[in-house]
């Protein structure tokens, strides 16, 4: 079944892709007015989802405001995906491959309204969850339309290096998230740009956390991540043991046991759950990445951002930082087991020592990591004045 599925499938792509390059060539260029920028934003993920909700999508108000139409293309939603999810482990091939068309119709039928817009900006590839490891669409769009931008905020050429690295030199420009990614797709593409990542603060609530007598430790992440948590086990054990003021406020849909007592495990939408609740009573934030890999150099942790925007001091590992971040001054940076113990005991110790460090990273945030700051940025970026 799977195998017959794969046949019809590369007969339809490839029926589509030659109907493309037929047709797209006597499509007329859209009468539009010349002093407005049209941009079409097409997120990887789907929409309700971290990634393509934050860095794409949530620029359509500043965008929109400066006389620009900035139009955003979901090629697919939140209920789609964890369904995708559950089909993979089902093995419902059938149902897999109904996906993989749905979402390719959809960014097919953006092939036939490229004129209509002056810059296109994409994440990552696109078509999303596209089973092959090539850029077909990507070599066709840059045929009929010079200015598309592709982003990358992630180690994705880990897998899919052919796909990437073509993508990248198919690309009118290239954008990231990280140094790491610009040193590594600047020597495939020279307009490789460095745009830092900015996430929504409107729902954070100002700190609450008063008392010295109480430490509260925290940490969020996926279950994936929550591996990198175990790799500190040994730490967290002894901070509970040497600090009995110390408590520990995990979020994780699935966290591994730490073996630790004074724990607390929550969950995103149980019992009811408030996630700027809880982010607001930490003392400290912790994000640890002992074991370096690849994946973990490219990308920017979405929990370091979140506690930097909520001024709570941080522990944090190399790389998965923002690079304004100073140790010392507006984060610890751990390297080994033994400092994770030190710079965990020196802020715990000092109630002063965690104020002044969560303000410092709070004014780094501000600086270079809020939509204001990075906004001037992206307009360079997209080409609007």
């Amino acid at each position: 079944m799977r195998r017959l599925l794969h046949i019809f499938f590369i007969l339809k792509f490839n029926i589509l892709v030659l109907l493309a390059y037929v047709t797209i060539p006597f499509i007329n260029r859209k009468s539009k007015d010349n002093s407005q920028k049209r941009i079409l934003a097409l997120p990887y993920t789907p929409k309700g989802w971290p990634g393509g909700e934050d860095r794409i999508a949530a620029w359509q108000n500043y965008l929109n405001g400066f006389n620009n139409l900035y139009q955003i293309h979901w090629a697919w939603e939140k209920p789609e995906i964890e369904s995708y999810y559950n089909y993979i482990k089902a093995n419902d091939w059938q149902k897999i491959y109904k996906t993989y068309n749905s979402i390719l119709l959809k960014r097919y039928k953006l092939l036939f309204k490229l004129n209509f817009y002056d810059i296109i900006w994409v994440q990552r590839a696109w078509v999303p969850l596209f089973p092959f490891k090539n850029a077909v669409f990507e070599k066709l769009v840059s045929k009929f339309h010079k200015k598309v931008i592709y982003d990358f905020y992630d180690a994705d050429y880990i897998h899919n290096k052919t796909l990437v690295n073509k993508t990248a030199q198919y690309a009118y420009k290239v954008s990231v998230a990280s140094m790491h990614l610009y040193n590594y797709f600047s020597a495939i593409n020279s307009e490789t740009y460095f745009l830092r990542y900015a996430i929504k603060t409107d729902n954070f609530k100002n700190r609450q956390r008063k008392s010295d007598n109480q430490i509260l430790i925290g940490w969020m992440g996926s279950p994936t991540n929550a591996k990198r948590v175990f790799e500190i086990k040994a730490v967290l054990k002894r901070i509970e043991k040497d600090y009995p003021q110390v408590n520990f406020s995990f979020t994780c849909r699935q966290m591994p046991n730490l073996g630790l007592k004074n724990i607390v495990h929550n969950q995103w939408g149980i019992n009811n759950f408030n996630y700027e609740q809880w982010i607001a009573n930490l003392d400290i934030g912790i994000v640890p990445y002992i074991n370096p890999t690849e994946t973990v150099k490219a990308k920017i942790a979405m929990k370091g951002l979140e506690f930097m925007s909520n001024s709570i001091p941080m522990v944090i590992s190399p790389y998965i930082h923002s690079d304004k971040l100073i140790h010392g001054n507006s984060c610890f940076i751990a390297s080994t087991i033994d400092e994770w113990y030190l710079y965990l005991t020196q802020l715990i110790e000092n109630q002063e020592n965690r104020k002044c460090m969560g303000f410092a990273a709070k004014k780094v945030f501000n600086e270079y990591h809020s939509f204001n700051s990075v906004f001037t940025s992206l307009k360079s970026l997209l080409e609007i004045n």
